[in-house]
């Protein structure tokens, strides 16, 4: 073995095992990538889940919180996780829809108050 080709195998593995550790902190598996199109759904809705639940809480009632934390607890294991849907992901997404609505009616106002002029 050439010194490049062990190189990159060093590389290789370092890397992987950068990337596993990653995943194991996000609560991924390997097996929800089985089935691309559903899996990559939920897995972009257990994402926003998080982020919502982590930096705007606030802008949540007690309803939506409940949601989006069984949402999350359902993710977090295999058996119950292969028995979500997209229509269970499209809950997530409307909730933080809301959510980002909610944050921008928040910043224009803020911005109006300063007497700036918020452009798209």
């Amino acid at each position: 073995m050439d010194d490049l080709t062990y190189m990159l195998n060093a590389r290789t593995q370092k890397d992987t095992a950068k990337t596993d550790a990653w995943i194991a902190r996000q609560h991924i598996t390997a097996k929800q990538f089985i089935d691309t199109d559903l899996q990559t759904c939920l897995l972009q809705a257990q994402k926003m889940a998080r982020i919502t639940i982590q930096y705007h809480a606030h802008y949540l009632c007690t309803y939506n919180t409940t949601v989006l934390n069984g949402f999350l607890q359902k993710m977090a294991f295999g058996k119950s996780r292969s028995k979500l849907r997209e229509q269970h992901a499209c809950a997530v997404f409307r909730i933080c829809a809301q959510v980002n609505r909610k944050l921008y009616q928040t910043a224009d106002r803020r911005c109006t108050k300063k007497g700036q002029k918020t452009s798209l």
